[in-house]
């Protein structure tokens, strides 16, 4: 409420203590008009911004008006757990300071418009000792549990550099929360098993608690955190009906505190704490506890996707196996079988009726042979375990053989195949067999782009360290937008006509041999200007 709207003078009998009683709404609609422009304040609700205000302004009018009755007056722990709520809403010690700034300004403006310039001294003073002195508790208090989550912080990041077990990794959490509070005696994390809640880890319950204990949400505390999706607080565990562990009621735990993990708007678990002692926890135990639980929460999940990774890494391992052996060596009896008909075939003279479906088999067989081969060494690749041999080779003449096992192909379709590969007896590590399949794939995919009249070059030079191969084509070019992701696995460009041909496999696996090697492969084209794919092999 906009103080223009109370011109009217009112009389100072009543002192600045009365006046704070009577006039609270109007001061803290003012203050929060004020807040409003202070982040993070901005984007908090009005009841999120006021939070203890009003228990803050009645237990500063009893402060000053200490000053007639001469009474002792204390302000408590209210600017204590004032200052640790705005801790959790992420504000800094400064801003606390500067919204204690515009709570006194709006005051003594109010006091102005209401009351006038005669204000009696001995209350302004009071005020200002009692602004100092919630200035001095919350500083002291933010001091102090800031430093008390940061050293939790240091325990959350130890226990997750620790084991890569999950569970242990929550038991070291729980017990690092245990250790750093006074009040908390134990500590329960539940993670969500598709729709129930199981236990992972506990500390403090370890003797009755059963390892397969589950809640069904909304049973139990656990569920009714998970279903209301935010924290509860238990004041008796021993009567309370919520409760529903034995563990818990046997351990005659008596504050029991519960959060829900979030993950993207998904309760992924529930963690809670007790206490032996205490009916309540205090403000800042329960921020830390919240804070861990944050933090943790994304640990979880990282956790729970890298188990989730290595199951299918173990099963791909294992479909892998059999592929490799058993339908290679399938595959294999197909392709001899069919290239023995053919021969039979042959000798036969058989009709073209005969020999068709031999020569599909004969083609269908070879080709399930180079996408088995394709498929397992794209997964070597991926897994970090490409076989090869490497050996000093003569480069000149393994780069020959690939072109000259590509001629019939390029005459075919009318392209012109040219190598220029005079280098002499220059040798490279490498694996021969390996880097014929990468120039294999490289000609291949140029003379299939090719248009009949186009040219292949096949090109090296040697240089300091290494030796650079290009083969480069006068064909459509690839399209700028294609280069940065032309390695990918699976990816194709339309061949011609605006089909896709091919898996999309063989530049990728190119790449993982070339860089299996220690040398580097990479692309230059333009549309309409051809491409050439380089590639380089260390010297021996």
């Amino acid at each position: 409420m906009g103080l223009s709207q109370h011109p009217e003078r009112e009389t100072h009998s009543s002192g600045l203590g009365d006046f704070l009683r009577n006039n609270q709404n109007e001061i803290i609609a003012d203050w929060t008009t004020r807040m409003r422009a202070l982040a993070p304040a901005c984007e908090l609700s009005d009841a999120a911004i006021v939070d203890h205000l009003p228990w803050i302004l009645t237990r500063i009018a009893d402060f000053v008006a200490s000053v007639h009755t001469g009474t002792t007056v204390s302000l408590g722990t209210l600017p204590k757990d004032h200052a640790i709520d705005r801790l959790a809403r992420g504000f800094a010690l400064d801003q606390i300071v500067t919204e204690y700034g515009l709570l006194r300004r709006s005051i003594l403006d109010l006091w102005g418009a209401r009351v006038g310039p005669t204000v009696d001294l001995n209350e302004v003073q009071t005020l200002d000792k009692a602004f100092d002195e919630s200035l001095r508790q919350a500083a002291v208090r933010y001091a102090e549990a800031r430093e008390k989550l940061l050293k939790a912080l240091d325990r959350i990041s130890e226990a997750a550099l620790g084991p890569d077990d999950l569970e242990a990794f929550l038991e070291k959490l729980l017990r690092a929360m245990r250790d750093s509070t006074e009040s908390v005696d134990t500590a329960v994390m539940l993670l969500r098993d598709g729709d129930i809640l199981r236990v992972r880890a506990a500390v403090g319950l370890e003797e009755g608690l059963d390892e397969t204990f589950s809640i069904d949400p909304p049973e139990g505390v656990s569920g009714h955190v998970a279903a209301a999706r935010q924290p509860i607080l238990v004041r008796d565990a021993g009567t309370d009906d919520r409760v529903v562990s034995r563990a818990i009621r046997a351990k005659k735990v008596r504050a029991l505190y519960g959060v829900p993990l979030l993950y993207e708007d998904k309760v992924i678990g529930v963690a809670h704490i007790g206490s032996l002692t205490a009916i309540e926890f205090s403000e800042e135990d329960k921020l830390l506890f919240r804070t861990m639980a944050n933090r943790a929460t994304s640990i979880i999940v990282k956790a729970e996707l890298v188990a989730d990774l290595r199951r299918a890494v173990e099963l791909r391992e294992r479909v892998l196996a059999i592929v490799s052996h058993d339908l290679r060596n399938q595959l294999g009896v197909i392709a001899m079988g069919a290239n023995l008909l053919g021969m039979r075939v042959g000798q036969l003279d058989a009709s073209a009726d005969i020999k068709k479906p031999v020569d599909t088999i004969q083609r269908t067989a070879n080709t399930m042979q180079h996408l088995l081969g394709d498929l397992l060494d794209m997964a070597s690749i991926q897994a970090g375990r490409l076989s090869y041999e490497p050996q000093p080779t003569v480069m000149q003449s393994v780069l020959a053989d690939s072109c000259d096992s590509h001629q019939a192909i390029a005459r075919e379709k009318g392209v012109h195949l040219r190598c220029d590969v005079a280098i002499g007896d220059v040798e490279v590590m490498s694996d021969r067999e390996r880097i014929l399949q990468v120039l294999g794939n490289l000609l291949a995919n140029a003379i299939k782009f090719c248009a009949p009249g186009d040219t292949v070059t096949v090109h090296a030079d040697i240089r300091d360290s290494d030796v650079l191969v290009a083969v480069s084509d006068t064909g459509p070019g690839i399209p700028r937008e294609e280069l940065p992701k032309i390695f990918e696995a699976y990816r194709t460009i339309p061949a011609g006509s605006g089909r896709r041909d091919g898996t999309g496999l063989g530049l990728y696996i190119s790449k993982g041999i070339i860089e299996r090697h220690g040398g580097r492969i990479w692309v230059e084209s333009k549309v309409e200007s051809g491409s050439t794919f380089f590639f380089t092999l260390p010297r021996t």
